[in-house]
C-alpha cells in the first residue's frame, strides 16, 4: 500500500468512526493520541488550511 493509499484509508475510516479500521493502519510502534490529532486540526485551522 502506498502512502497515499495509506493516508486516504485511514481519513475514510476516520470518517465512517471505523476506529479499529485506523488503527489497524498504524504500524505497533506508532502512539495514536487523540490530543495530538486535535492539536493537528487547531493548526490546520489556525493555518486556514
Amino acid at each position: 500500500m502506498t502512502a497515499l493509499a495509506t493516508v486516504k484509508a485511514y481519513y475514510t475510516h476516520f470518517n465512517d468512526k471505523n476506529w479499529q479500521g485506523m488503527l489497524d493502519l498504524l504500524h505497533p510502534a506508532v502512539r495514536h493520541e487523540v490530543t495530538t490529532y486535535y492539536n493537528l486540526l487547531l493548526w490546520l485551522k489556525m493555518v486556514g488550511a
